[in-house]
């Protein structure tokens, strides 16, 4: 067989292979960069979700920190009304108190001088009476005196009025519940803005 066929058939073969080799290389080339777009692409988008995932992460926060400070506020709020009502509460109840004690006190007072009054005017009653048979008296036995020529005796005195008081009530100090101190709400340092 004549030399130059082998060494055709190895050019060729070489060739081929060297052909092959070059269109491997290449494709290998391709993946490789195929792959290395699909990952670098790939970092980019994990690293945008990242972002974007720690963005809303933070507004939640943001959001559950203003609500608590809502919440906080909200509760003070309360608190401080309810300072406020057991304060107003007690307010009335001396009130009360001191007027239901006055009340009481004035009625007891208007009961024993209408009581007063009863004993001055049935005693006036009585003395009346017994001034007048009294004066009756003194004026027949000064008649028969003077129809006797005695002398006249000395003129006609009645008794003195027994002490009738009337009392009065004095009602002590009003008292006095002093304005509840208010204090302001204190806010935290949580803004109102993202």
């Amino acid at each position: 067989m004549p030399v130059g066929i082998p060494i055709a058939v190895a050019g060729v073969t070489g060739g081929a292979l060297l052909a092959s080799s070059k269109i491997q290389s290449n494709s290998n080339t391709d993946a490789a960069d195929t792959r290395a777009r699909a990952a670098t692409e790939a970092a980019r988008i994990r690293n945008q979700f990242d972002e974007k995932q720690l963005e809303y992460l933070k507004g939640e926060s943001f959001l559950t920190r203003q609500q608590d400070e809502i919440n906080r506020r909200a509760n003070w709020y309360e608190h401080d009304a309810t300072e406020q009502n057991l304060h107003n509460r007690l307010r009335d109840s001396f009130s009360n108190i001191y007027g239901a004690t006055t009340a009481q006190g004035l009625n007891e007072t208007n009961r024993f001088n209408v009581g007063q009054g009863n004993l001055y005017d049935r005693w006036t009653t009585e003395r009346g009476d017994t001034n007048t048979k009294d004066a009756l008296q003194y004026q027949q036995m000064s008649d028969i005196r003077a129809m006797l020529g005695s002398r006249p005796r000395g003129s006609l005195t009645f008794g003195d009025n027994p002490e009738f008081r009337q009392s009065t009530y004095t009602p002590g100090p009003r008292p006095t519940v002093t304005d509840r101190e208010k204090r302001e709400f204190v806010p935290s340092n949580v803004p109102f803005r993202a």
